[in-house]
């Protein structure tokens, strides 16, 4: 490539799907291009379109990301021939599915040569570019599925958790030289990858604007779409649910699980003086509410107006439970006197 002033952004998937939108938005930001996908004729059609239409320079590099000698080629080009490098957006990807046992092992180890080890050896000769200027953004493509174990998708789900948790540990890594790294994870995209419009399924220039905004933060990951935020918030406590249930059987007596001695009473006693303590805290909480809930009424005394006491007895009423409320509603409840 000739020697630009404009910033230069490698895109890597750029003939398709979220790729080809993330080289849309940088054309029209004003980036030079350098597309990367196995299909030249779409790329080709693709550096035309952007080139012609934003007064771009847009160049093309056919890989076979699974392939270890094309890879190293565009490592090359990164390290040695590339005027600059503002921008690595490592978006090539590829999801079997299938259960492991029935998965085939030519098709699993492509899947790993591009999904997680392509994307580390470009990060890694960005990083080394990037920090030579003091500057430069990396964005790689992670997936929802990473937050989730995925049954029928494990070989993906995991090499996506290994996007996502790489990339976090770069960011902290690489932000004191400049860096800005970070993943974004798509749940339910329609991309050729992912044919056919379900209802509420995410469009791939939705997932950019999620990138785009993301950049000007400091998060190290991000997911896109709401909903798909809150499921991988409830995978998350489910892990942490589980993790702490096998905590609680390793505490088990031998007559449970046979890892420890003592028999079920030595183990219902451990819990006893574990859950004391809880229920005394709890138990004097609920007691200094109380305490409040009756100087708060006692201080607004008769000067109160009829709506201000039944609102102060109403609250008082929910503090204390079912017993104050009972007591509001058969009228034997009354203001005590101000103080």
């Amino acid at each position: 490539m000739t020697p630009t002033t404009r910033p230069l952004a490698l895109i890597t998937g750029a003939s398709s799907g979220i790729g080809a939108e993330f080289a849309r938005r940088y054309a029209r930001e004003g980036f030079d291009l350098l597309l990367v996908a196995r299909s030249e004729a779409a790329l080709w059609a693709l550096a035309e379109e952007l080139s012609a239409e934003h007064a771009i320079a847009a160049s093309l590099h056919t890989a076979d990301l699974s392939n270890p000698t094309e890879v190293a080629g565009l490592v090359s080009v990164i390290d040695q021939q590339l005027p600059r490098l503002d921008h690595l957006v490592n978006s090539a990807g590829t999801a079997p599915e299938g259960d492991i046992d029935r998965m085939n092992p030519d098709e699993l180890r492509r899947m790993v040569d591009i999904n997680i080890t392509a994307l580390s050896l470009l990060t890694q000769a960005a990083v080394i570019r990037m920090r030579g200027a003091g500057s430069g953004t990396i964005i790689n493509i992670a997936s929802g599925a990473g937050y989730q174990a995925l049954p029928h998708f494990s070989a993906y789900a995991a090499s996506k958790a290994y996007v996502i948790r790489f990339t976090e540990a770069l960011s902290e890594e690489q932000r004191s030289h400049g860096l800005r790294i970070f993943s974004v994870a798509p749940g339910d995209t329609e991309t050729p990858m992912n044919p056919g419009a379900a209802k509420g399924k995410r469009q791939a220039h939705q997932v950019v604007e999620t990138a785009w905004r993301a950049a000007s933060t400091t998060a190290p990951s991000v997911i896109d779409g709401r909903m798909n935020r809150v499921l991988a918030t409830v995978d998350k406590g489910a892990r942490q649910a589980s993790r702490t249930s096998h905590r609680r059987a390793d505490d088990a007596p031998e007559s449970l699980n046979g890892a420890r001695s003592g028999g079920a009473r030595a183990f219902s006693a451990r819990c006893a003086r574990t859950s004391a303590p809880i229920r005394r805290r709890r138990r004097g909480v609920r007691e200094a509410r109380s305490r409040r809930s009756r100087r708060r009424i006692g201080r607004a005394g008769p000067r109160a107006t009829p709506r201000t006491r039944s609102l102060l007895r109403r609250w008082s009423g929910r503090r204390r439970g079912l017993r104050g409320f009972r007591r509001r509603r058969t009228g034997r409840e009354s203001l005590p006197a101000a103080r």
